[in-house]
């Protein structure tokens, strides 16, 4: 896990859990900073699960080795195409994945120019337990709901969903 250090460094956001009344007390109209927060909360209890089943993943790069133990060889650019999220973070993530050796490189046999990324046996054997452990997190999640009454997936879904309709400066502008 060690010779890994500088992976789940930049992966892990220096934060203390402890205080978020003044966030709190901002308001609705800080609700970016509060999916923010709640973001780091999941992340950094996502990596102690992670440490603790000795998976040797960050929580980040989770997603990104699910989508190629279920789509197979995929391009930077599919990958972040696939999580919404910018080239340059994927070269992050792929890097990470190469470092960690769960993915590697393979010739686009389509494209000479294009390299593609393939997830290596280790990468196959990790990503079987990490379906193991995403289950069990569904489950928690599941309970979380109804302690508190709302699934926040299913919310957080219809909320970008709607404001993908009807971008927020249409409805300050009503």
């Amino acid at each position: 896990m060690q010779k890994f250090a500088h992976i789940f460094a930049y992966m892990k956001l220096p934060i203390s859990f402890h205080d978020f009344d003044h966030v709190d007390k901002l308001g609705p109209g800080f609700i970016g900073l509060q999916l923010y927060q709640l973001l780091s909360v999941i992340n950094a209890q996502g990596n102690r699960i992670l440490e603790n089943v000795e998976l040797g993943i960050p929580s980040r790069i989770a997603s990104s080795l699910m989508l190629f133990k279920m789509n197979g060889p995929l391009s930077v650019t599919q990958l972040g195409s696939m999580l919404n999220m910018s080239h340059q973070l994927m070269a992050h993530r792929i890097k990470a994945l190469k470092d960690l050796e769960l993915i590697t490189e393979v010739a686009d046999p389509k494209d000479k120019r294009r390299t593609l990324y393939r997830l290596t046996e280790k990468g196959e054997a990790i990503s079987i337990n990490l379906e193991e452990v995403i289950q069990k997190a569904s489950s928690a999640y599941e309970d979380l709901y109804e302690e508190i009454g709302v699934n926040v997936y299913e919310a957080l879904i219809k909320a970008r969903k709607a404001l993908l309709k009807k971008p927020l400066s249409e409805r300050i502008n009503q």
